[in-house]
């Protein structure tokens, strides 16, 4: 109760949190809870205290909110398909998450396929831990560690393009008068933030596509679904209709 009550406090400064082996399965909702109310917290540790499927799910609805948490460890629980599904479903629209360590745990092929579908979104997960300890297909393994690697090099590529960047951008300022080099450095910070918002409108645009599909999928499948309810209904009025 205490470290829920600190966690959630505005005043909490803390960065790394380890509690391996510390709790039980019934604390894990209410530190989910603190989660979604904390901005300090970077590194979050709850490995080894059979964390199951309901403290699962609290978990996954706190890392849809929380925006500070880059590393989390859920290693060595009872966590099962169910519970990697909803961490599935927060990862991909999670934007800050480097890591979910999820090794040791029950996790089958429903979950690992949900993880990998997340992945189609996430571009800033590089580790899921030790995913040899999971007890799924190993082309199943194989395509979650191509994603993984994929977001890990895209990620070094685009640190190596800033650093060259700031490189280039600070010997132009020395070539530069004083007196210029102060309105220099706002054009380079307007052209990057028009860069960033370009890729977050791009990023909005390919979220609503992925929506419109789910909806139009998910019409089609009701549609599918009552149609042959409707036609059997009035089937039976007409039936019920000739033999009066």
């Amino acid at each position: 109760a205490t470290i829920c009550s600190w966690l959630s406090a505005k005043q909490c400064g803390l960065t790394d949190l380890d509690l391996t082996g510390a709790c039980s399965d019934r604390h894990g909702a209410r530190l989910a809870k603190a989660l979604q109310s904390n901005s300090s917290l970077v590194r979050f540790t709850f490995a080894r205290n059979q964390v199951g499927t309901s403290a699962g799910i609290a978990i996954a609805e706190a890392l849809r909110v929380n925006v500070t948490l880059t590393h989390v460890s859920l290693a060595g629980n009872a966590l099962m398909d169910a519970a990697a599904v909803a961490l599935a479903a927060a990862l991909a629209g999670n934007k800050s998450m480097a890591s979910l360590d999820l090794s040791r745990n029950s996790i089958g092929a429903i979950g690992a396929q949900a993880l990998r579908q997340a992945l189609h979104q996430n571009q800033s997960m590089t580790s899921l831990g030790a995913l040899d300890s999971l007890p799924i297909a190993i082309s199943l393994r194989t395509s979650l560690e191509w994603y993984l690697r994929q977001n890990a090099e895209r990620l070094e590529a685009m640190s190596a393009e800033a650093d060259a960047s700031a490189q280039q951008q600070g010997g132009l300022l020395k070539l530069l008068p004083e007196s210029e080099q102060a309105l220099r450095r706002q054009v380079f910070a307007l052209e990057e933030e028009a860069a960033r918002l370009k890729t977050a409108f791009a990023q909005v645009q390919q979220t609503n596509q992925q929506v419109g599909s789910l909806l139009e999928e998910t019409i089609k499948r009701n549609v599918a679904t009552r149609l042959p309810a409707l036609s059997s209904g009035k089937a039976k009025k007409k039936k019920k209709k000739s033999s009066a």
